[in-house]
């Protein structure tokens, strides 16, 4: 963020610097710091960018998919470039007022969840 900046407004974020970013990852995975480094969040475009410029690919990219929202494009972009896509949020984001579809409130996962005695959220 800006500095002096107290609020989320879009104006007041920097632009992201992937490259130097990815190149101290780097220098940490070459120190024997991690044992391996990734990504999250990242779509086809930003993935492709990164493995332009990247000495060492990341392992993994993190992203937000289930039923409604599979990102099938972005997996075979990830096999294709050895790159493992890891899904979060596999029943989707409670409170996310753009999803359409609102997966948590299909009949049939409420209904197991109550068998098994858990949350939706959990």
């Amino acid at each position: 963020m800006k500095q002096d900046s107290v609020t989320l407004e879009p104006e007041n974020f920097l632009p992201a610097d992937i490259s130097s970013t990815w190149k101290t990852m780097e220098a940490v995975y070459d120190f024997r710091k991690v044992k391996a480094i990734g990504v999250s969040n990242f779509s086809m475009k930003k993935l492709g960018d990164l493995l332009t410029i990247a000495r060492i690919p990341p392992t993994v990219n993190q992203v937000e998919c289930y039923a409604s929202m599979q990102q099938s494009k972005l997996h075979e972009f990830c096999k294709a470039n050895s790159v493992y896509l890891s899904d979060y949020s596999p029943f989707g984001s409670l409170g996310t007022t753009w999803l359409k579809g609102e997966i948590l409130k299909d009949l049939v996962i409420p209904t197991v969840a109550e068998k098994l005695g858990r949350l939706l959220h959990k």
